[in-house]
């Protein structure tokens, strides 16, 4: 590294000084929040098993009222973003109660895309099945162009 660029470095941060907020009162970073609201231990969090590990939204006193419902999963972000009742759509596609299934971005990710064009995204796991049958791909659906690359594999 070029000394003059890491003392320039070093002047910019001592300009820019210590955050001018302070973190609200209370905040832990082992804590996490639930779907409702509830503040919880991160590690009550279950991590499940898709194309990517993702991180549950709820804690065990929630697991009960959300164990009839498809999940929707962000494998970008690595988070539940969504979940669905079981059944089948008007293509045919079963969601099944439990199983994982993954967008192609959501708005935090992507929101170019989803929040400012407001186009739709998609189920990785529907465009398969579509693919396979046979069936007519939504033009949404096709060429999409995204702002970040999308890492499948290992952590």
């Amino acid at each position: 590294m070029n000394p003059n660029a890491l003392s320039d470095y070093i002047r910019v941060l001592d300009r820019v000084g210590p955050p001018k907020k302070r973190a609200s009162e209370g905040w832990d970073i082992n804590m996490g929040l639930c779907a409702c609201a509830k503040r919880v231990l991160l590690s009550e969090f279950e991590v499940l098993k898709g194309l990517v590990p993702v991180i549950d939204n709820v804690c065990p006193g929630c697991r009960h009222a959300v164990r009839d419902f498809a999940i929707i999963a962000c494998p970008r972000c690595r988070a539940v973003i969504a979940r669905i009742p079981a059944h089948v759509d008007k293509s045919g596609f079963t969601f099944v109660k439990g199983k994982i299934y993954h967008v192609d971005c959501c708005a935090i990710c992507e929101p170019v895309i989803v929040a400012e064009r407001g186009e739709p995204t998609f189920i990785l796991e529907m465009l398969q099945y579509f693919k396979q049958r046979g069936l007519p791909i939504p033009e949404q659906w096709k060429n999409r162009k995204y702002g970040k690359p999308l890492l499948l594999g290992a952590d």
